[in-house]
């Protein structure tokens, strides 16, 4: 690797944290709209039902309320559907509520406590309907349909909803005969697995507020996705995109849970409709019932020979993608390349539904479909080292692909060395000293995960030079926490030779900001980071060019460096060289930065892996993490610390739904603990005695200086970690999650297995 950069590789501090930590920051709720409304939202107490009757005469009669809405009041645009890949989603229920908590009707006034106790007048008659809660229900014969139309294809859908079923979209992919790779095993092992529906739980609820007039609709936003959102709402009212403006501010928080439309299309139709502003916002539970994470069960026959070998891999995997598709669709086909896993297997076939059922729409987090395969991927391999007598870490090595196999023909061959990575896992979780003595069983367990992010590399920067030498970075990624504008300021003080301190890069506004994809997918340095470094690359050129005209000598004898412009052997600022050229102190070089290509996808392969030690409480059922080990391959790391932060963050995420963290619901669709006071998420106290983070940098990323996309990698071998962790403390295999001291209880209990092994018998 180069060691001769200056400011890439530093753990500068964070352009945004003075402002978030003094307070100083302004979210969504914090802006001063003029003239705004607020609206509250009247939900559905059904699963499924249909409407019969809306009455909103005694809530319009209350002093402040501005309206009383229905789909009925909103004529076409209430009659459209949205959805990025699937259009199924109406701005307020049209007839049928499909989950509980639905919008049926908003009521807009002139502040939030007038709105809330209209709604509550609000008289709706409903005729309850059959559910399907979860996704065996959803397939059973004569299950009750979600949908009782196929919806069509949104603009990047792929995967059509199959008619007169409650398959959202399918995605396989094979290789191979697995029957014949079966046959060639000499064990054979087949489970079942499933992970809990969970909930994103940002800081800051989703919200919008939209300004709808004759010439423009103008939307503030706490989205992840300005520009898909942009799309959308143009398709929702029928006009061009140039007439639709995404305003993004400080943003608490994401996770995927604000990727694609949300309640920005309702915000805006209810602004067309009353002729003002008007804000929508949920509380937790408002968005509990807005998005969460697909529930999913995996049921897996894995093959292998005596000495290790991998021969077929049969799956079917089913993702309960809730009463809405989002982008159910997009986490299936994911889920179909994270089932398979970095390992060689000739023969596959691997089959992925996203199914409807009557909950809480599902769509984007944090690794879409990895956390939810990779948990019963890992497991299984460690039951099948169980099963032949072999090291887990030993079997997982003979198996992986090298730098430069394929993992599936029509994907990027592997950019990381996955064999090094492991064994350097292995080793530091070696090194890593557990915290207190006990007499409690302890055991450990790894995860290995790969996720084939940044499938659509499309991005656009526009970097400003002033005539002082100071730098404006446009983009349009949003900066969710994950530290990114940070980041980019670096690269870009790196191409451009000077101190980050002067680098500024603001957050997204469709009317000025260059488009982008979106924000997620851990591709913002990669992806959004190539297009700023390319606009800055394209600024030393157009420099080159002025100091050549101003100094009337060839071009080609211009050098750039350190960042100043070599002209005649005396190097010239870049602030003198535009100076001298506009003949003032005015003007600015404008540089550009397109990306859509960088190779085949996936852009690149995040790398994350996982080793816990843990502690069982044989009395309670309790797990006690000892210690945690995260590995993240990163190609290089533009901000050491941050990405630290980000996998630790990752972690204490994947705890979440390992341990603590599911969504209940009801056999008549309702959600039981819609609250922070029922709903656990880990605290501090949660975390492990002994944390360690390794980052494997080889500078063999496609995005600037080597760097490769992290973050979402941390999160997704954190549950078969750990639950390896407690079969080999314990001998007991726990196959659904959330491992709650409960479920622990019983299964130990069940196998009759409390007492512990030794702690030699317990060490991988």
């Amino acid at each position: 690797m180069t060691t001769d950069l200056r400011e890439v590789g530093v753990s500068v501090v964070r352009k945004d944290g003075l402002a978030k930590v003094t307070g100083a920051a302004e979210y969504l709720d914090d802006l001063t709209i003029p003239n705004a409304a607020v609206a509250a939202l009247v939900r559905s107490p059904y699963a499924h039902a249909r409407i019969v009757r809306i009455d909103g005469t005694p809530a319009a009669a209350t002093p402040g309320v501005l309206a009383v809405i229905t789909t009925d009041d909103l004529g076409e645009i209430g009659a459209r559907r949205f959805g990025s890949y699937t259009k199924d989603q109406p701005v307020l229920a049209r007839g049928v509520v499909r989950f509980e908590g639905e919008p049926v009707a908003a009521v807009v006034a002139t502040d939030a406590r007038t709105a809330r106790a209209a709604a509550a007048l609000v008289d709706v008659e409903y005729d309850e309907l059959a559910c399907a809660v979860d996704v065996h229900a959803a397939l059973a014969t004569g299950a009750p349909l979600v949908h009782e139309t196929a919806p069509p294809l949104g603009r990047q859908g792929r995967w059509p909803a199959v008619p007169g079923t409650n398959i959202c979209a399918r995605v396989v992919i094979e290789q191979g005969n697995v029957d014949a790779g079966l046959a060639e095993a000499d064990v054979v092992i087949e489970q079942t697995y499933t992970f809990p529906r969970v909930f994103h739980y940002t800081l800051e609820p989703h919200g919008a507020v939209a300004s709808v007039a004759s010439d423009e609709v103008t939307v503030w936003t706490n989205t992840g996705h300005p520009y898909q959102l942009r799309q959308e709402l143009a398709d929702t009212f029928g006009i061009s995109l140039n007439r639709i403006r995404v305003v993004v501010p400080y943003v608490g928080g994401s996770f995927g849970g604000k990727s694609f439309p949300k309640l920005e299309p309702l915000a805006a139709a209810l602004s067309w409709k009353v002729g003002r502003p008007v804000k929508v916002l949920n509380g937790v539970e408002g968005s509990m019932r807005t998005n969460r994470r697909n529930g999913a069960t995996c049921h897996v026959t894995l093959g292998l020979r005596r000495d290790g070998t991998l021969t077929a891999k049969r799956c079917r995997v089913l993702l309960d993608t809730g009463a809405y598709a989002d982008s159910g669709p997009l986490v299936a086909d994911k889920a179909s390349v994270r089932m398979l896993g970095p390992y060689r297997v000739p023969h596959y076939h691997i089959d992925v539904q996203a199914v409807y059922t009557n909950t809480t729409p599902a769509g984007s987090y944090r690794s879409i479909g990895g956390p939810q395969t990779v948990w019963a991927s890992e497991s299984i391999m460690d039951e099948a080292a169980d099963a032949i007598g072999m090291d887990a870490v030993e079997l997982r090595l003979h198996n992986l692909v090298k730098r430069g196999e394929p993992v599936r023909p029509d994907l990027r061959p592997m950019d990381a060395d996955l064999g090094d990575d492991l064994e350097r896992l292995a080793k530091t979780m070696d090194l890593t000293e557990g915290g207190r003595k006990t007499t409690n069983p302890l055991g450990r367990g790894v995860g290995v995960a790969i996720a084939n992010p940044a499938e659509l590399p499309i991005s656009t920067s526009i970097v400003r030079l002033h005539y002082d030498g100071s730098v404006t970075v446009l983009c349009s990624t949003v900066e969710v926490g994950q530290g990114l504008h940070t980041v980019l300021a670096q690269i870009a003080a790196e191409e451009l030779g000077i101190d980050h301190s002067l680098v500024t890069v603001v957050s997204p506004d469709t009317r000025y900001g260059p488009y982008d994809w979106s924000t997620g997918a851990s591709r913002g340095t990669a992806i959004v980071g190539s297009a700023v470094q390319r606009a800055c690359r394209d600024i030393k050129d157009q420099l080159r060019a002025l100091a050549a005209e101003s100094a009337g000598v060839p071009v080609d004898g211009i050098t750039i460096g350190d960042g100043s412009v070599h002209v005649g052997g005396r190097a010239v600022e870049y602030a003198q060289v535009i100076r001298e050229w506009f003949g003032r102190p005015a003007g600015e070089v404008i540089g550009r930065g397109y990306v859509r290509n960088l190779g085949p996808s996936p852009a690149f392969w995040e790398i994350g892996m996982g080793g816990a030690e843990v502690e069982v409480d044989r009395e309670t059922g309790e797990v006690r993490l000892r210690s945690y080990t995260a590995l993240a391959d990163v190609g290089r790391a533009i901000n050491p610390q941050q990405c630290e932060a980000q996998d630790i963050g990752a972690v204490v995420m994947g705890l979440g739904h390992t341990l603590f963290e599911e969504m209940v619901y009801s056999e008549s669709g309702s959600l039981l603990n819609a609250t922070m006071l029922e709903y656990r998420v880990p605290v501090i106290t949660d975390l492990p005695e002994t944390m360690e983070t390794v980052l494997i940098e080889n500078a063999d990323g496609t995005g600037p200086f080597g760097a490769k996309g992290m973050g979402e990698g941390g999160g997704i071998p954190v549950a078969p970690a750990v639950a390896n962790a407690i079969a080999r403390a314990t001998g007991v295999r726990i196959r659904d999650l959330p491992l709650t001291p409960e479920r622990v209880w019983r299964a130990l209990r069940v196998a009759g297995r409390a007492a512990a092994p030794s702690r030699r018998e317990a060490s991988l």
